[in-house]
Protein backbone atom coordinates (compact mmCIF):
# COMPACT_ATOMS: atom_id res chain seq x y z
CA UNK A 1 0.00 0.00 0.00
CA UNK A 2 1.23 3.37 -0.58
CA UNK A 3 0.73 4.32 2.99
CA UNK A 4 -1.69 7.39 2.37
CA UNK A 5 -5.28 7.76 3.94
CA UNK A 6 -8.41 9.04 2.88
CA UNK A 7 -8.01 11.58 5.78
CA UNK A 8 -3.91 12.54 4.83
CA UNK A 9 -5.84 13.29 0.49
CA UNK A 10 -8.38 14.86 2.83
CA UNK A 11 -5.97 17.43 4.56
CA UNK A 12 -4.06 17.82 1.68
CA UNK A 13 -6.51 19.09 -0.55
CA UNK A 14 -8.34 21.57 2.01
CA UNK A 15 -4.49 23.02 2.19
CA UNK A 16 -4.44 23.59 -1.76
CA UNK A 17 -7.77 24.73 -1.84
CA UNK A 18 -7.11 27.14 0.99
CA UNK A 19 -3.74 28.22 -0.38
CA UNK A 20 -5.21 28.86 -3.74
CA UNK A 21 -7.89 30.82 -1.92
CA UNK A 22 -5.71 33.04 -0.68
CA UNK A 23 -3.57 33.82 -4.10
CA UNK A 24 -6.86 34.42 -5.49
CA UNK A 25 -7.13 37.45 -2.52
CA UNK A 26 -3.90 38.90 -3.19
CA UNK A 27 -4.26 39.38 -6.92
CA UNK A 28 -7.50 40.88 -6.12
CA UNK A 29 -5.47 43.42 -4.25
CA UNK A 30 -2.97 44.13 -6.63
CA UNK A 31 -4.24 43.58 -9.67
CA UNK A 32 -6.21 47.19 -9.32
CA UNK A 33 -3.02 48.68 -8.03
CA UNK A 34 -0.97 47.95 -10.89
CA UNK A 35 -3.97 49.17 -13.16
CA UNK A 36 -3.85 52.35 -11.67
CA UNK A 37 -0.34 53.02 -11.42
CA UNK A 38 0.01 52.08 -15.88
CA UNK A 39 -2.96 54.77 -16.02
CA UNK A 40 -1.25 57.60 -14.41
CA UNK A 41 1.87 56.57 -15.88
CA UNK A 42 0.18 56.46 -19.93
CA UNK A 43 -1.22 60.10 -18.23
CA UNK A 44 1.88 61.48 -17.02
CA UNK A 45 3.83 60.86 -20.51
CA UNK A 46 1.24 62.27 -22.34
CA UNK A 47 0.95 65.59 -20.58
CA UNK A 48 5.01 65.40 -21.29
CA UNK A 49 4.24 65.26 -24.84
CA UNK A 50 1.78 67.88 -24.60
CA UNK A 51 3.94 70.31 -22.78
CA UNK A 52 7.73 69.57 -24.54
CA UNK A 53 6.85 71.19 -27.91
CA UNK A 54 4.83 74.24 -25.73
CA UNK A 55 8.48 75.03 -24.09
CA UNK A 56 10.36 74.88 -27.15
CA UNK A 57 9.51 73.44 -30.39
CA UNK A 58 6.34 76.00 -31.19
CA UNK A 59 7.74 78.76 -29.93
CA UNK A 60 11.20 78.53 -31.59
CA UNK A 61 9.66 77.52 -34.91
CA UNK A 62 6.94 81.15 -34.42
CA UNK A 63 9.53 82.99 -32.95
CA UNK A 64 7.12 83.28 -29.61
CA UNK A 65 8.58 84.67 -26.41
CA UNK A 66 7.05 84.33 -22.57
CA UNK A 67 3.29 85.26 -22.47
CA UNK A 68 2.27 85.14 -26.20
CA UNK A 69 -0.35 82.80 -27.08
CA UNK A 70 -0.04 79.12 -28.43
CA UNK A 71 -1.78 77.88 -30.90
CA UNK A 72 -3.25 74.00 -30.03
CA UNK A 73 -3.04 72.65 -33.75
CA UNK A 74 0.77 73.91 -33.65
CA UNK A 75 1.48 71.93 -30.81
CA UNK A 76 -0.30 69.27 -31.96
CA UNK A 77 1.48 68.76 -35.03
CA UNK A 78 4.62 67.54 -32.91
CA UNK A 79 2.69 64.66 -31.10
CA UNK A 80 2.19 61.73 -33.03
CA UNK A 81 -1.68 61.52 -34.78
CA UNK A 82 -1.59 65.42 -34.70
CA UNK A 83 -4.05 65.53 -31.75
CA UNK A 84 -4.16 66.77 -28.43
CA UNK A 85 -4.08 63.59 -26.18
CA UNK A 86 -6.56 63.26 -22.95
CA UNK A 87 -6.09 61.30 -19.93
CA UNK A 88 -6.35 57.41 -20.06
CA UNK A 89 -9.47 57.74 -17.53
CA UNK A 90 -11.08 60.32 -19.43
CA UNK A 91 -11.16 64.28 -18.61
CA UNK A 92 -9.36 66.87 -21.03
CA UNK A 93 -6.13 68.48 -19.49
CA UNK A 94 -6.09 72.14 -18.09
CA UNK A 95 -3.74 73.73 -20.24
CA UNK A 96 -3.32 77.51 -20.32
CA UNK A 97 -2.33 77.86 -24.24
CA UNK A 98 0.85 80.59 -23.38
CA UNK A 99 4.19 80.14 -24.21
CA UNK A 100 5.87 80.23 -20.43
CA UNK A 101 2.66 78.80 -18.92
CA UNK A 102 2.67 76.48 -16.21
CA UNK A 103 2.74 72.75 -17.25
CA UNK A 104 -0.14 70.70 -18.31
CA UNK A 105 -2.56 69.55 -15.72
CA UNK A 106 -4.94 66.69 -15.09
CA UNK A 107 -7.90 67.00 -13.44
CA UNK A 108 -8.10 63.68 -12.28
CA UNK A 109 -4.53 62.57 -11.90
CA UNK A 110 -3.43 66.34 -10.82
CA UNK A 111 -0.16 67.53 -11.36
CA UNK A 112 2.17 64.91 -13.18
CA UNK A 113 5.04 67.31 -14.14
CA UNK A 114 6.36 68.92 -11.51
CA UNK A 115 7.96 72.51 -10.85
CA UNK A 116 11.90 70.59 -10.66
CA UNK A 117 10.94 69.85 -14.66
CA UNK A 118 10.32 72.85 -15.71
CA UNK A 119 13.39 74.24 -14.45
CA UNK A 120 15.70 72.18 -16.42
CA UNK A 121 14.55 73.62 -19.13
Amino acid sequence: MSGHTGEDRMKKSKWIIIVVAVMVALMAVVMPLRRGARLRNICENRLRQIYAPMRCCVPMANRLTDGDPLDPRQVAEFIRGGVIPRCPCGPEYEIVWKVGAAPPRCPYHGDLIGKDEEKEH
